[in-house]
């Protein structure tokens, strides 16, 4: 009976200073335990019975003159946020040359902008948007666009978060985290990523149905994931650049925040 009731105080002991210790450790702590381990499953989520992602409310619109440009950029200025990405004719062989950057990709919470840029003649105001630090662009598996925009227009990308790569920089996740899954996860929805559309040739003059669909909810997507994460997961926002935060912090992102939670009701 005596080893009975040590066994019994000591379970109570520790169940009262575990209990304390859990008091101690605020909400959002808590909270961030519970997202590490839900991230440690992604890969375990199904997108099957999920439903479909689409640009929800946003104008799509393909730009492919210089007129429509400098007004899809002022726009764009307006935004503070935009999702981003660009698409490139893909090429086969091995050490082919490659192709030119054909597509740029841009989307906020109205608009979703496929731009043809090698229709346009004066990409100068896009140009400028991109290597500006006063419009955030965010977008997944950056590293090849960035290249490619120094390469072809010898410009840096500014302001820029890759967030595919941010929970391996960060919170040492062993891999990047792709579109579909990162839409799946914050979204619960399910990304048509097509392996052909992202095969097409984009040097089409007329792009496709299909090619228009995948272009603009690449962009529109990353848009969605970032302001999602933004307002029901606020303590990631300590993973992000300093520079954002400090943006943040003094509001400069309030009407990004506030359209995107009107468009959730």
């Amino acid at each position: 009976m005596c080893g009975e009731d040590s066994a019994i105080k000591l379970k109570q002991a520790y169940n009262s200073a575990f209990d304390t210790a859990l008091s101690d450790v605020d909400t959002s702590t808590l909270e961030f335990l519970e997202f590490l381990a839900k991230l440690d499953h992604i890969n375990d989520l199904d997108d099957k019975d999920k439903t479909a992602y689409t640009v929800g409310e946003r104008k799509v619109q393909i730009i492919d003159n210089q007129k429509q440009l400098n007004i899809a950029i002022k726009n764009i200025i307006k935004s503070k946020i935009v999702g981003f990405d660009t698409e490139q004719k893909p090429v086969f062989k091995k050490g082919e040359t490659p192709s030119k950057m054909a597509i740029v990709q841009l989307s906020d919470q109205n608009y979703s902008y496929v731009i043809q840029v090698q229709k346009i003649q004066n990409l100068s105001p896009l140009l400028d948007v991109l290597s500006s630090p006063d419009v955030t662009k965010v977008g997944i598996g950056l590293r090849g666009d960035s290249k490619s925009l120094f390469d072809e227009y010898k410009i840096h990308l500014k302001s820029c978060i890759d967030f595919g790569a941010l929970f391996k920089s960060k919170l040492s996740y062993p891999n990047e985290v792709g579109a579909k899954k990162s839409v799946l996860f914050f979204l619960n929805q399910r990304l048509q990523k097509t392996g052909r559309a992202s095969r097409s040739n984009w040097e089409n003059r007329q792009l496709t149905e299909s090619q228009i669909k995948y272009a603009s909810e690449d962009s529109s997507c990353v848009y969605d994931v970032f302001l999602t994460m933004l307002i029901k997961y606020p303590y990631l926002l300590e993973i992000l650049p300093e520079w954002f935060k400090e943006k943040f912090q003094e509001n400069h992102f309030e009407n990004n925040l506030s359209e995107f939670k009107l468009a959730l009701t």
